[in-house]
């Protein structure tokens, strides 16, 4: 920590600059990884989003069929699909 350096409970570290009495603040950032998937966004308001592209493309059929009353082929579900990051 140094001379001056105490450790914060909160991940922060202060140190203060003998006679000048400087304070410098360091802060830790906890970060999350991104991971890719896939979105469908319909036009009735419904949003899937998943990380597998064939259970997109399955769940993405499912809908269409219950919802909407219409057969899509696996190609035309994933013509729905992009990828996403979330």
């Amino acid at each position: 920590m140094g001379l001056f350096g105490k450790k914060k409970t909160d991940g922060t570290t202060s140190t203060t600059g003998g006679m000048t009495g400087a304070t410098t603040t360091t802060t830790t950032t906890t970060t999350t990884r991104a991971t890719a998937g896939w979105q469908v966004d319909c036009d009735c308001g419904f949003m899937l989003r998943d990380h597998n592209k064939d259970e997109t493309v399955q769940l993405t059929k499912t809908h269409v069929k219950t919802s909407h009353g219409q057969t899509i082929t696996d190609a035309e579900a994933l013509k729905r699909a992009r990828t996403v990051t979330f």
